[in-house]
């Protein structure tokens, strides 16, 4: 009877510790814990228009006033900018024409917009406007009632987030993102 006691202290014993011991790696795995945390940004493409600007005090033919453009990158990416002028009186264009081209640092495409050559950083500005004056041709004073030029501005990011970039690569930025449905 008392082996038989033993037997099951001996018994009852390796099952207790069995128990503890399997208690004991499964309350380590549980707590184990490892976490990774992945921070993503979202990069954002935006300029703004900053003007160098002296509105005359009355519009007549045979002028000349002040408009300078730069666009300002305020978003977190480098990018490529365009910009054009647009008239609000619908032959503007035939009496008026913008002076003071920059062609070191813009190009004057066919599609009216004027290419900036360089990549615009984050939070820089264009060295220059494209243009910094408009002369008013000789025009029936009539049509300088409701006149006004808007300035817009657009911007493509650039490829590969660096700052070296191919002396033409403006063209080849634009241009893929024409062929692609921009």
């Amino acid at each position: 009877m008392i082996k038989m006691k033993k037997r099951w202290i001996v018994v009852l014993t390796l099952c207790l510790l069995s128990c503890l011991s399997g208690f004991g790696v499964t309350y380590s795995y549980l707590i184990t814990k490892t976490s990774s945390i992945n921070t993503l940004t979202v990069g954002e493409v935006t300029v703004k228009i900053e003007e160098t600007f002296t509105p005359p005090k009355e519009l007549s033919p045979d002028m000349t006033f002040q408009k300078a453009p730069y666009a300002v990158n305020t978003g977190n990416l480098p990018c490529f900018v365009r910009m054009r002028a647009d008239y609000t009186t619908v032959n503007a264009a035939e009496f008026c024409t913008l002076t003071g081209l920059d062609e070191d640092n813009w190009v004057k495409a066919s599609d009216g917009y004027y290419y900036y050559k360089h990549l615009l950083n984050p939070g820089s500005s264009t060295v220059s406007a494209p243009f910094s004056q408009v002369h008013i041709g000789d025009c029936d004073e009539n049509l300088l009632e409701n006149f006004d030029i808007a300035i817009y501005a657009e911007a493509v990011q650039h490829f590969d987030h660096t700052d070296d970039c191919a002396e033409d690569e403006y063209l080849t930025v634009w241009n893929h993102y024409h062929k692609n449905g921009g």
